[in-house]
């Protein structure tokens, strides 16, 4: 696993009266988050506070270069804000790593801090940077919390907060004979299992009806129709899917519908995975090189997770995580659905 470097803009509190600098921070926006209605919003409102370094990301998936660009010459040793779901987050932490650090001076790599504007949202509710951004939030101008000037502090609070380090794994999928089908970089989470199959559901119906999908409201609501329809066909994994935890066969539990490996304590936008409720585990941490693995039984499981009636079951812990299967099943990746493991061979994910 490598690291990345974070910086929360809510836990330092600033005068009203003071200005940091900002003349090395730049921002990565995607318009095309969950937050559509907010994305030009917040677009354009950044591009006046940081006088035009705003780079739209959106564009930067077929050309990464405006975004290189920006951060080599406007943030070196700064701050760049990512305005985003996770994907996104982890796009622009791609971004940054992909900058020759080591002829530019590690010293001068740039912090990271997220204005969350996914659907979800997990990686910024587990930092602490908020359940997410919305231009009702930020512009009715009916108390002092709702002006737009708290954009503003938003920005001035990311410059001067405290830093922190968060872990990033690599997923590898290969084939029964060693060749590689994907590799990704993960902050979140990975899953197999039905839920993956929802994620699946819900972005191709994104890709073919956008206009549905332009809030995170109603990409909420969304979420739980496909949920619903799920109830019926979810496979279980236990016969299907072989576990190994630091080179060690776990059994998978009886009744399992996905399984997932989290590296944030936040999961399908903000159910807590992970309950610090007895000795046998570690507490959860974002950088202590450490995965979790738990298991969920189906979406009725799901939802009574989503209402904190129940949470999930705790598999194990560990570092080197191998899932192998032979069976069709959908994998996920941070929210992103990923390609399904066909069942025409054994496939090994490695984390």
């Amino acid at each position: 696993n490598s690291f990345c470097t974070l910086l929360n803009p809510h836990v330092t509190a600033l005068s009203s009266s003071w200005m940091a600098d900002r003349s090395r921070v730049v921002a990565l926006v995607n318009p095309k988050s969950g937050e559509r209605s907010s994305a030009d919003f917040l677009f354009q409102q950044l591009k006046e506070i940081l006088q035009g370094r705003v780079v739209d990301l959106s564009a930067c998936f077929v050309d990464r270069t405006p975004a290189l660009n920006m951060i080599r010459d406007h943030a070196q040793g700064g701050t760049v804000i990512v305005a985003g779901g996770d994907g996104t987050v982890s796009f622009a932490m791609d971004i940054v790593d992909e900058l020759d650090w080591g002829a530019l001076g590690e010293d001068n790599r740039p912090y990271i801090t997220v204005i969350p504007m996914g659907t979800g949202n997990d990686l910024s509710r587990a930092l602490d940077f908020g359940p997410g951004f919305s231009k009702t939030l930020c512009c009715c101008g009916c108390c002092a919390c709702c002006r737009v000037d708290n954009l503003e502090e938003t920005v001035d609070h990311a410059i001067s907060a405290p830093r922190s380090t968060m872990d990033r794994w690599a997923i590898d999928v290969t084939s029964a004979n060693g060749a590689s089908l994907d590799v990704r970089k993960m902050n979140n989470y990975f899953s197999i299992g039905f839920d993956a199959h929802i994620a699946k559901t819900f972005d191709t119906a994104r890709k073919e009806n956008p206009a549905c999908f332009n809030s995170r409201l109603m990409n909420k609501a969304w979420y739980g129709v496909f949920g619903c329809r799920a109830l019926c066909g979810e496979p279980t994994l236990e016969k299907s899917v072989e576990l190994q935890i630091d080179g060690k066969v776990i059994a998978i539990p009886d009744g399992v519908k996905s399984l997932v490996v989290s590296n944030v304590d936040s999961f399908a936008g903000g159910v807590k995975l992970w309950k610090d409720s007895d000795n046998k585990f570690r507490p959860v941490s974002v950088s202590d090189g450490l995965l979790e693995v738990q298991g969920i039984f189906g979406s009725t499981h799901m939802g009574m997770m989503q209402v904190k009636l129940r949470s999930a079951q705790k598999i194990a812990q560990g570092s080197d995580i191998v899932i192998t299967t032979k069976a069709e099943h959908w994998m996920q990746w941070d929210g992103e659905a990923m390609d399904a493991v066909r069942g025409e061979e054994a496939v090994r994910i490695r984390i």
